[in-house]
């Protein structure tokens, strides 16, 4: 027997859980699949999906990218003209090379590099404000 599991009268206590306690006197681990109870969940469903959190992420970052490429405000609240990242001085305040990721399209990683663009010009150049 292990040491977090004793026995007191016919029950067995597992880290101060009774599980004499769940229905038909079974453990509650087997009880689910076995008898069909839909009002516990079953441990799977309990565990998030990491593909469908990063897609509903991934998602999120492309409407946010779009959406403020369509705008005629910058970020940092400069006037910049439509379907342009960035205003020139935000824009210019960039390494080249991240400067360049920017190009790509939506599909080979757009909204991650404008994501990590808008990071560089809040955390390194102070350009956009705490609530940018």
């Amino acid at each position: 027997m292990a040491r977090d599991s004793k026995l007191e009268s016919g029950r067995r206590i597992v880290f101060g859980i009774n599980y004499s306690e769940f229905p038909n006197g079974s453990t509650g681990r087997d009880s689910r699949s076995e008898q069909g109870d839909s009002r516990v969940p079953s441990p799977e469903s309990r565990i998030p999906n990491p593909e469908s959190r990063a897609a509903s992420l991934s998602e999120s970052l492309i409407d946010t990218a779009l959406r403020e490429l369509d705008l005629e405000v910058c970020v940092c609240g400069a006037a910049k003209p439509r379907r342009n990242s960035f205003c020139r001085k935000c824009y210019f305040s960039l390494p080249a090379g991240l400067r360049n990721r920017l190009y790509r399209t939506v599909k080979d990683g757009y909204a991650t590099y404008y994501d990590e663009a808008k990071d560089f010009l809040k955390y390194e150049t102070g350009r956009i404000g705490a609530t940018g």
